[in-house]
């Protein structure tokens, strides 16, 4: 977001957090949500790479996002 969609925001009322949550969790979330992305690729026998958003959408061409979201609730729940 840049600053005029910022000043906007609080203009309307909204509340700004920055920095609010530790790099290190948003990173072990990112991790974990790799690998079942990772493992869902290599059940339906498709290339991976190391890049999560790319593997989103290659799962997102196997699965509904809806469908991709609960896989990764319940992952993310167990962790």
């Amino acid at each position: 977001m840049n600053n005029i969609q910022l000043n906007q925001l609080t203009e309307d009322g909204y509340t700004i957090i920055k920095n609010c949550i530790d790099k290190k969790l948003i990173d072990n979330i990112r991790k974990n949500i790799n690998e079942k992305l990772i493992k869902i690729l290599k059940k339906n026998k498709i290339n991976f790479t190391k890049d999560f958003v790319k593997n989103y959408y290659n799962v997102r061409k196997l699965i509904s996002q809806h469908e991709i979201q609960v896989r990764l609730a319940k992952k993310l729940k167990s962790s």
